[in-house]
């Protein structure tokens, strides 16, 4: 019931494997009725992208298929079940409307037929003419797959060991730059996840399958002195053949110039994938200070840390300085206070700050980068998420959401952000759809694939959440919250043997004392939820900025309404972090869902009666 967007291309493909349930279509087949025979478009990269976009819009994962089978150099097979419905009516223009097409002029289904069939020949004739152009040594055809690419983390070559920042932060520059260049033809995956092939060793063609991109960039980073040797070299998965590489040897000053060359380079390279008109290229500050880039560079380095398994709190709060003193030596560096913004929000979800002290600083930092250069993505999401979470301003947040995604659609946190605003006004399918979007451009990250899991909870699909939070957990073994919301999800889905066994995992994962686990053993399932929802509430009161929000939710749990209502006032007073997140949509509020007492909570964080009785 929930409209998921997909492009005409996969839908197509999408309509001849349902069309064909639980029957293998091969991949020349599927080249026949969806390219013809003569097409021009490189049919394996457009297949592939297909494939992709239908398992994005329906939440399908190719390891663990519900709906596409993929056989291995044979083709594919949709395997749900199929109701032909032979006679349905044209949508009427509201519903054309919100699918993003015209209204139906016409309603003769023959006429549709015919109408898309002339369609789909003009698009393999303009397919053709392009081919014919490019053969002539024209512009660029234009090909309808989206382009998957990975900048793997630059190698630091410097002499001095404490240069990894430099290389590190210039990865980061480029992924960042690049995503912005060409984001409807152009994906690149997001920083979490290249990292994870930092010295590896692994092959091209690995990285290729695991991420599903089509090309790598890679190279190294030389620092020594007021010098700077950067290598960088292009390489296309599926022959592994090196379509550029460059080296450059120049002042430490010119590394921007440098990642604006190597940039354009990319995009020259691939320019036969991409679109003819050339990307607009970031315009660089006028009076660009080096050591406020190297400063910069530093707070990233330090800041991207926060990602890293154990790595805490320390990252958000080691990168301040570097951030401060960028802006110290350039108070017009946009993308210092940006990084300074996002530096205090990270600072509040560690519970380092409490909200009162780090969301007014984030905001401040967001508002100056953005006097300073208005399209600012990170500025923009982070303004978002303070609007959202403590000044309760859904309108606005709404407004730089849709700013910062529309500046930097490439960018999986801006999206990973969106899917909360989304789930907390129980919009689950689009907010399932932004997380798989955002999945697609950084899929390795744990965080990532544990938020897809808790937005398919908050949804009641628990199947699916119990899925993706145990694919979390295969990324990144010791995320106590997955561990926690994995047994919420199991006690939902009345299977409190699977709860205990998971609240098991979780005290291990703690380092928690063999007694107190073999006290848990020994309690029947239920009182194990039980008494691990006292204990996570009891832990939260003593601490010194306790978060009233998760109390709240545990007492709800316990069925202590009184005490519940009781903390919901305190989170309210101190603008708990995830508040509007937890009694938007959560389901451990459910039990309190139709008190009056709960609907004006809700009103009084802007989410209105309406959301009471959510389910």
């Amino acid at each position: 019931g929930v409209l998921v967007r997909l492009q005409q291309q996969p839908a197509r493909v999408l309509a001849l494997l349902a069309g064909r349930s639980g029957r293998l279509i091969t991949r020349e087949e599927i080249q026949r009725e969806v390219w013809g025979d003569s097409t021009f478009v490189d049919f394996d990269q457009g297949l592939n992208f297909c494939v992709r976009q239908i398992r994005g819009a329906l939440g399908d994962q190719a390891d663990t298929p519900r709906y596409l089978e993929t056989l291995p150099r044979r083709g594919y097979r949709f395997l749900a079940p199929v109701e032909r419905i032979e006679d349905r009516p044209a949508p009427d223009a509201a519903s054309a409307r919100l699918a993003g097409m015209p209204p139906p002029r016409s309603s003769s289904r023959g006429t549709r037929l015919r109408a898309a069939s002339a369609v789909c020949l003009v698009l393999l004739l303009a397919a053709g003419a392009a081919w014919l152009l490019r053969a002539h040594g024209a512009a660029a055809a234009v090909s309808g797959a989206r382009v998957m690419l990975v900048v793997l983390p630059f190698e630091n070559l410097s002499p001095e060991a404490d240069q990894e920042y430099f290389s590190d932060g210039l990865t980061e520059e480029m992924i960042t730059q690049l995503a912005r260049l060409h984001p409807d033809r152009l994906g690149v995956i997001a920083r979490t996840s290249a990292n994870v092939y930092r010295k590896t060793g692994r092959p091209i063609d690995q990285i290729g399958r695991e991420l599903g991109v089509d090309y790598v960039l890679e190279g190294s980073v030389r620092k020594a002195g007021a010098r700077l040797k950067v290598t960088a070299q292009l390489i296309q998965v599926k022959d592994q053949t090196h379509l550029w590489a460059e080296s450059y040897e120049r002042p430490v000053a010119d590394a921007l110039l440098i990642q604006d060359d190597v940039a354009r380079r990319i995009v020259s390279a691939l320019e036969t994938r991409l679109l003819t008109s050339p990307p607009s290229m970031p315009a660089r500050p006028p009076g660009y200070v080096p050591a406020a880039y190297d400063a910069y560079l530093k707070g990233r380095y330090e800041l991207q840390k926060r990602r890293a398994p154990g790595a805490g709190s320390e990252g958000p709060r080691q990168s301040l300085a570097p951030f401060e003193k960028a802006i110290a030596l350039d108070p017009g560096f946009a993308l210092a206070h940006a990084g300074l913004a996002s530096a205090y929000l990270a600072l509040v979800d560690e519970d380092v700050v409490t909200t009162e002290e780090g969301f007014p600083r984030a905001k401040a930092s967001a508002e100056r980068a953005l006097a300073l250069e208005e399209a600012s993505a990170e500025a923009h999401a982070v303004l978002a998420v303070v609007n959202m979470y403590y000044d309760w301003d859904w309108p606005g947040a709404r407004a730089h959401f849709e700013r910062a995604l529309a500046v930097d659609p490439g960018r999986a946190a801006t999206w990973h952000l969106w899917a909360g605003f989304l789930s907390a006004q129980g919009r689950h399918g689009e907010a399932i759809a932004a997380m798989e979007r955002a999945r697609t451009l950084d899929p390795l990250s744990a965080a990532v694939n544990g938020d897809v899991g808790w937005y398919y909870y908050m949804a009641r699909h628990h199947d699916e959440a119990i899925r993706q939070f145990k694919k979390a957990l295969e990324l990144e073994p010791g995320i106590l919250w997955v561990h926690a919301f994995l047994v919420d999800t199991y006690a939902a889905a009345g299977r409190p043997e699977d709860a205990r066994a998971q609240i098991l995992e979780l005290l291990k994962a703690r380092g928690a004392m063999p007694e107190r686990i073999a006290v848990t053993e020994r309690l029947e399932p239920g009182e194990a939820i039980r008494e691990m929802w006292r204990r996570a509430a009891a832990g939260q009161m003593r601490e010194t900025h306790p978060a009233a929000d998760f109390v709240a939710l545990r007492l709800a749990q316990l069925g202590e309404r009184e005490e519940a209502f009781r903390w919901l006032e305190k989170a309210c007073a101190i603008r708990a972090r995830w508040l509007v997140q937890l009694i938007g949509s959560d389901p451990g509020f459910d039990a309190v869902r139709s008190d009056p007492r709960f609907a004006a909570y809700l009103q009084r964080v802007g989410l209105g009666p309406a959301s009471a009785q959510r389910p």
